[in-house]
């Protein structure tokens, strides 16, 4: 099947229409094909360290991998950048959303509402943590370099896991072993997250680890704050973990992809220190991201059948006396 492709590059009005002769080629193909185009009639010799491409009438983010077929229809427009790279936090290469769209939420692990953890997933806000979080944040790390420094034994800092808790870990070993513990669980299978959902459960985890308990380091939490915000989202598969005891094998892709293992929708970031593989890990945040999402659906129904009731009340000429008058909140949904 043939796929003709309008491309935006660089936010230029023209449009490059790029004709795709199976469908089997890649976005990497079709940005570089466009790209050449645009430089030879406008002559920029800038040099693309990777390209950014997303669907322009949602802004998904697209992977260099997929293949057109996979991802686009025919006639469907899609809008390419040039990312640089990935040492600047005043590059907003990544962002999903304009600066007159963007939003901050702040969180501390305790006041994030389902709400705002659905618009999270959206793209169109940034996360930012306060000052007295970061306090707590450096006073838990501190008493894992401690433990490090003064040779304690202290399970998943400096120890083995499940069965080999017994073994200890020499000092340069400590970070191959965070490594290995979030490579030996990325055993997830199925289909990816849609990258809302992607999103929604990478907030989570920032606002678990905002409460300061987890011992993360501080460089490694500003890393991947600043991953978040410029949408630099793993891909995680949508089946392996049944919430129970944590959702390893999920948490474990979204802190592989942060590592530079696995397919991601931006470049990789690099880091390891001790005790951060665990952090990225032990938690529920996978199933907790789609029960948030789960309860504003809910919320919104819930007021779509109020108005639903009302005009159909209206529309039959019913009667309103058997209304209990504690019932009366609900119009608010329906003005």
């Amino acid at each position: 099947m043939v796929f003709r492709i309008p491309v935006t590059i660089h936010s230029i009005p023209e449009k490059f229409l790029i004709v795709c002769e199976t469908g089997h080629e890649t976005i990497q193909w079709l940005c570089e094909k466009a790209y050449k185009i645009y430089t030879e009639k406008y002559h920029d010799k800038t040099v693309p360290y990777y390209f950014v491409a997303r669907r322009s009438y949602d802004r998904c983010l697209l992977s260099l991998d997929d293949h057109i077929e996979h991802v686009l229809k025919d006639n469907e427009s899609i809008e390419i950048d040039i990312a640089k790279q990935f040492d600047n936090d005043d590059d907003d290469s990544f962002s999903t959303a304009t600066d007159e769209e963007r939003h901050v939420v702040l969180l501390d692990g305790y006041h994030l509402k389902c709400s705002d953890l659905v618009r999270l997933g959206t793209g169109d806000y940034q996360i930012e943590l306060p000052d007295e979080t970061w306090n707590l944040i450096h006073k838990a790390r501190e008493i894992v370099d401690h433990i490090i420094t003064n040779k304690k034994v202290v399970y998943g800092v400096n120890t083995g896991f499940g069965s080999f808790a017994s073994t200890i870990i020499s000092d340069e070993k400590l970070a191959d072993l965070q490594t290995r513990l979030i490579v030996s669980h990325c055993a997830g299978v199925g289909e990816p997250l849609t990258i809302e959902r992607a999103r929604m459960m990478f907030a989570l985890r920032i606002n678990i680890l905002a409460k300061g308990y987890s011992g993360i380091s501080e460089d490694t939490l500003r890393k991947i704050i600043t991953a978040f915000n410029k949408s630099c989202i793993p891909e995680i598969p949508s089946q392996g973990t049944v919430g129970a005891s944590g959702d390893l094998a999920p948490l474990a892709h979204l802190a592989a992809g942060l590592m530079g293992v696995g397919r991601m929708w931006s470049p990789k970031t690099g880091w390891g220190n001790a005790n951060d593989g665990l952090t990225m890990i032990n938690g529920t945040q996978f199933i907790t991201a789609l029960g948030a999402e789960a309860v504003e659906r809910a919320i919104l129904i819930a007021r779509q059948a109020d108005i639903i009731a009302a005009l159909s009340t209206e529309a039959l000429r019913g009667t309103v006396r058997h209304l209990h008058p504690s019932k009366y909140f609900l119009i608010k949904n329906i003005q």
